[in-house]
Formats: structure tokens, sequence, C-alpha cells
């Protein structure tokens, strides 16, 4: 997004907004309580469903419709699995976009994910002739990258950074 040496958003200000967490689910299961919604889950279990789905606002009012079909004491018991369900579909949707990217896109995911420390050179000679000998998998790299933490797909950041 250049033109004549120009950038689209030179001089543009970043700004750093603060992560919502406890004080905005409490502010949500009150609300949902003030409606009479009848399934609501304990603040401690709604804020581990709100950090797993990655603190995305619209996630978690997904996930509360979600839980409004099973009875109000099991509750704390359904909103974790829904919460990992939603996320794990949102892993699928995002592993489904690298590849229809293609066998190099995928290559590269998968040398991130197998990777054991930080992964550098990921255009480096030596990296891509490994490409070429690598099954191209990008479900299989996703699935490496989950459990360690390292990709989110709920707010799509890689390696080295963090979930807001």
């Amino acid at each position: 997004m250049t033109v004549q040496g120009k950038n689209a958003f030179e001089g543009a200000t970043s700004v750093d907004y603060p992560t919502l967490g406890e004080d905005y689910v409490e502010y949500v299961l009150q609300t949902l309580h003030q409606e009479g919604v009848k399934v609501i889950p304990s603040q401690p279990v709604a804020s581990h469903a709100f950090g797993l789905l990655g603190r995305r606002p619209e996630e978690l009012v997904r996930a509360l419709r979600t839980l409004q079909k099973y009875q109000p004491q099991e509750a704390d018991l359904y909103l974790p699995v829904i919460a990992a369900t939603l996320k794990e579909a949102a892993a699928d949707i995002e592993i489904k976009k690298i590849e229809e990217l293609g066998d190099l896109a995928c290559a590269v995911f998968g040398r991130v994910a197998n990777a054991e420390v930080e992964a550098s050179g990921l255009f480096s000679a030596s990296a891509l002739g490994a490409y070429s000998s690598m099954p191209h998998g990008c479900r299989e790299a996703g699935r490496l990258l989950l459990p360690r933490g390292l990709w989110c797909p709920t707010c799509c950041r890689w390696p080295g950074l963090s979930c807001p």
C-alpha cells in the first residue's frame, strides 16, 4: 500500500487499548441476569471461557447463546466444552485459509509448527530446499502449534506474539 514512496498510514497514531477482562465478563453476566436469561455460568468459568476464546466479546456471546440449550445447573459443565469447540472451529477456518494459499504456505507453516525454538530464516536457501521434502499438511502443522500455545486461531497471531 505504497504509492510513490508514500505509505497509506504514514503519520497515523497507534493506540494500545486495554484488554477486556474479568470486569467485562462480570458485566456480561449481570446483563444476562437482568434480562432474565435462565442459563448463566459462574464468573470463574465464564472468565476462563472468555480467555480460551481469545478475549473476543462476539465469541463469548456466541458461546453463551449456545449454552442456552442446556439446563441452568449444567452451565459450568458445558461452557468450557462449547468454548473449546468454537476455538477448534476457528482453528479449522484459519488452517483452511493457509491451505488455500498453496503448498509453499503450508510448508512454511509446517516449518514454524515443527520448530522447537522460534523459527527463523523461513525463506533462506536451506529452508527453501527443505520445503520441497516436507509433507505439506497445514492441518497437522496447526495441530502441533495449538497445544504448545504458539498459535491462536481466535486472534490469528503467530509464534512469539501473545493474545491480547
